[in-house]
């Protein structure tokens, strides 16, 4: 039955895995051939039963399908299950590999809220409903097998059952995919959705100082949150109401076969039983079949959701090329008419720049909001390209095969960075100075480590950023590119950040870049660049 005019769900699954998915379709052909065979021992026995005579093969016979039964069908449980959640950790971990491997411009346009929406409800919900899918497929076959079965008692049965059953699949399919464009609707919405409590949760500080703002965010949420619900709700309104159609069809179903069927066929009488019987367990199985279809329903378009992802973030991959370490000492970094233009309605353009960042010295960079100076951060650690000129490290142009390698050589802090719970990618002998670090970022009564995990992160935003130089120095990198990092220390610890820390770098043959406002302390850079509108001075 096609669950709607494309199902993306089997589109998923033959792609992650058709060879598996074709074992678990047999596994299920399998239980629905020894269920068919158990009924049909059912109504053998039954029949001997009525005439007076020994059913004893038939009793071990029916044992002997019961283990078998039994056995087949834990095995399909398992493997379904199992192979179901294998799929889905193959998805994620490869949306995983393919966000490290996308350029920071594609991630921004896909937003964190869509990559977190799909790896996780979509990916849960695919979770779910691929075991759904596969025991669908047993009970399909299930009745399958019983209306073929119903054609060795009765002809006129097999016709009836055969028409009835398709006349239900046919109804069935039409409705569904007529609800099916409400669900992906408010599958869709749901983005959006989340993206709303993704504001309304970290930015709970903001809203709490703002009753306006407050007011207003709690609006959109709820306006959202009800078109949301309203439009899934009519959708598996409309399938789930519609069961109750359909189950009124099967009892008709029961009726014609029971109390119509012997009335227009002299035969049919004496085979009442068996029919009876077997038209029962097929309709069991029709109706586990049915209610299954919102869930199926929804699990398409989880399919649909988690395709479309992959697709977009495979766009944005950077082509990969084997990576090579430098051979040398990087002495110095230069950007030669280095252009970057941004994709958006105000079309700012960085550049073209051309400046040379030596090692062993302090550059600050200053200049207004939206001057471009975090831009230029950004194109010049390697998480941004430059659409003309170009980046040179010892003169040389930065080619592809090097580009992991250059990004290495920085340790950066940006005015927005995630403090990581979890000191990750810290060597041990990188951990030999956490200890004087936290003395040099006067942290010791507020901050401790253990097996590289801290006891807190719940810090003023001035002591979180003093975490984030502390990892950034513990990654030992000879150029640290630093956003806006003084702007929320305290004076005292300013002070000691320019006239002491600063220095101390510089002394261990570090590159400092960074930007700032402090004009009070523009006297320890080696060189000040000014940005204004995109343009380099100086």
């Amino acid at each position: 039955m096609n669950l709607t005019k494309h199902s993306y769900l089997i589109d998923f699954l033959k792609r992650e895995g058709i060879d598996q998915f074709k074992s678990l379709i047999f596994l299920s052909l399998s239980v629905a051939l020894v269920s068919t065979l158990m009924v049909a021992m059912i109504n053998k026995g039954a029949s001997l039963v009525a005439d007076d005579k020994p059913i004893t093969i038939y009793f071990f016979a029916y044992l002997i399908l019961l283990g078998v039964f039994w056995f087949v069908a834990r095995r399909s449980n398992k493997k379904n299950v199992t192979h179901s959640q294998f799929l889905i950790h193959k998805f994620v971990m490869r949306t995983m590999k393919m966000v490290l491997q996308s350029n920071l411009i594609n991630f921004e346009k896909i937003g964190a809220t869509r990559i977190l929406n799909s790896v996780g409800k979509d990916a849960q919900t695919l979770s779910g409903t691929i075991p759904l899918l596969i025991g669908s497929v047993t009970s399909i076959s299930i009745v399958i097998f019983l209306i073929i079965y119903t054609a060795f008692i009765s002809i006129t049965a097999f016709i009836i059952l055969t028409v009835v059953t398709l006349i239900i699949f046919l109804i069935t399919s039409k409705a569904l995919m007529k609800s099916h464009n409400s669900i992906m609707e408010a599958w869709k919405q749901e983005v959006g959705f989340f993206a709303i409590y993704n504001d309304f949760l970290f930015g709970f500080q903001e809203i709490k100082l703002n009753k306006d703002r407050a007011k207003s965010i709690a609006e959109d949420f709820i306006a959202l949150s009800k078109k949301t619900a309203k439009n899934k709700a009519d959708a598996l309104v409309e399938i789930t109401n519609f069961f109750s159609f359909l189950q009124t069809m099967l009892y008709i179903l029961i009726g014609i076969m029971i109390f119509i069927v012997p009335i227009l066929s002299t035969h049919f009488s004496k085979d009442i039983l068996e029919i009876a019987t077997t038209t029962l367990f097929l309709v069991g199985s029709l109706s586990a079949t049915i209610q299954t279809i919102p869930s199926l329903s929804q699990g398409n378009v989880a399919a649909k959701q988690v395709l479309d992802i992959e697709e977009i973030l495979k766009r944005g991959l950077n082509k990969e090329v084997k990576q090579y370490q430098f051979d040398k000492e990087v002495k110095s970094i230069e950007l030669r008419d280095a252009v970057f233009k941004y994709d958006n309605k105000e079309k700012f353009q960085l550049g073209p720049i051309n400046f040379k960042f030596s090692k062993g010295k302090i550059y600050f960079v200053r200049g207004s909001n939206g001057s471009g100076k975090t831009t230029l951060l950004r194109l010049l650690v390697g998480l941004y390209s430059p659409e003309k000129g170009g980046v040179y490290v010892n003169g040389q142009l930065l080619k592809n095969n090097l580009k992991t390698s250059y990004q290495n050589l920085f340790a950066v802090v940006f005015n927005d960075s995630h403090l990581f719970s979890k000191l990750y990618g810290i060597s041990d002998e990188s951990l030999e100075q956490l200890s004087d670090l936290i003395s040099m970022m006067e942290l010791n009564h507020k901050v401790e480590v253990k097996n590289k995990i801290f006891n807190t992160l719940d810090l003023s935003t001035g002591q979180r950023k003093r975490i984030a130089l502390m990892v950034a120095l513990m990654e030992d990198r000879n150029f640290i590119v630093l956003d806006e990092w003084a702007a929320d220390q305290d004076p005292v610890f300013r002070k000691k950040f320019y006239k002491k820390i600063l220095p101390s770098l510089k002394k261990q043959g570090k590159t400092v870049i960074a930007l700032t406002h402090d004009d009070a302390y523009y006297d320890t850079a080696d060189e000040i660049i000014k940005l204004e509108n995109g343009k380099m001075n100086s």
